[in-house]
């Protein structure tokens, strides 16, 4: 299994190119030598205000590979286009495409007694997410594999 939204970066914002670096300075494979393969839990659903979001525990290693990446593109980039804050680390399972109670989706996800899914993160999906058509998209960029 991948860690892929959970574990990358947009390398673009709308409207802004393709944010393909090209393979200057080597990319992220530095983020490799960095972190071994690892397992992990998907379990407790939060409600975010655009998603249904899947807890990651522990959220360490993962937290780990994210950085790791940011660091590689700041050295390509110079800069990295995503608050290095604020990030929790998450499987989404679910997005709002419009405006809507939250409470239908409260009441149907408190009526669930859900065991969690484990999963071994082998790779590091760097993804280039936008929302150019009102929904999220993304495409492969690079992968990282781990151990």
């Amino acid at each position: 299994m991948a860690a892929s939204h959970h574990a990358g970066d947009r390398l673009r914002r709308r409207g802004q190119g393709s944010g393909r670096p090209g393979n200057r300075a080597g990319g992220p494979r530095a983020a490799r030598r960095r972190r071994p393969a690892f397992n992990i839990e998907i379990g407790s659903a939060v409600i975010d205000p655009e998603a249904i979001l899947l807890r990651v525990h522990p959220d360490g290693p993962v937290r780990q590979i994210r950085d790791g990446i940011r660091s590689a593109i700041g050295d390509v980039l110079g800069e990295v286009p995503e608050r290095a804050e604020g990030f929790p680390p998450h499987v989404s399972v679910a997005y709002s495409a419009g405006d809507g109670p939250a409470e239908p989706v409260a009441q149907a996800l408190a009526g669930l007694d859900l065991t969690p899914a484990r999963a071994r993160i082998s790779s590091a999906e760097l993804i280039v997410l936008h929302r150019d058509h009102q929904m999220y998209e993304w495409e492969s960029f690079a992968t990282v594999p781990l151990g």
